[in-house]
């Protein structure tokens, strides 16, 4: 009967050790399936890591080319403003010039006439004087008004 026993609990041992290899070897199996699942996961994370880089990459070269851009439009429309503002105050001198040749020659022949009158009016009076007739004294203020105005051309066209 005792052997009968050892020999049952050799045998559920012998069982029990086969039952605990075969658990041992069925989870050593899942442990190296979860490990390639690992492997895989972390070649995965890898390419993906490695394509987040070049899509910040080329996200970064095209704000930069961007920029860029934008900083040569900016500057083409800086160097277009200058030269409009150069080109305004150009034609602000050139108007400021002809403002100042004109002032003075209109003080010029404003001088002129006043000595004109001077001198005609003088005359004027002797002619007047001279003569008591109204038609002829029309004619005589008709002739001085057209040698005025003679006059007065031939300054404008000297100034020219």
């Amino acid at each position: 009967m005792l052997t009968k026993k050892l020999t049952e609990f050799d045998v559920k041992e012998k069982m029990l050790r086969e039952e605990a290899q075969h658990l041992i070897d069925m989870e050593a199996v899942k442990l190296q399936a979860a490990l390639q699942k690992i492997a895989i996961l972390e070649k995965d994370v890898g390419t993906a890591n490695q394509l987040l880089e070049v899509e910040k990459k080329k996200f970064a070269e095209s704000e930069e080319k961007k920029t860029k851009e934008e900083l040569s439009r900016l500057r083409c429309r800086v160097i277009e403003l200058e030269s409009q503002l150069n080109r305004e105050i150009a034609e602000k001198r050139v108007l400021a010039l002809d403002q100042d040749r004109y002032r003075m020659a209109a003080h010029k022949l404003a001088k002129l006439i006043r000595h004109e009158r001077g001198i005609n009016n003088h005359k004027e009076e002797r002619i007047l004087a001279d003569d008591n007739s109204g038609m002829k004294r029309t004619e005589k203020l008709r002739e001085i008004k057209s040698k005025l105005v003679a006059l007065l051309s031939s300054n404008d066209n000297e100034d020219s």
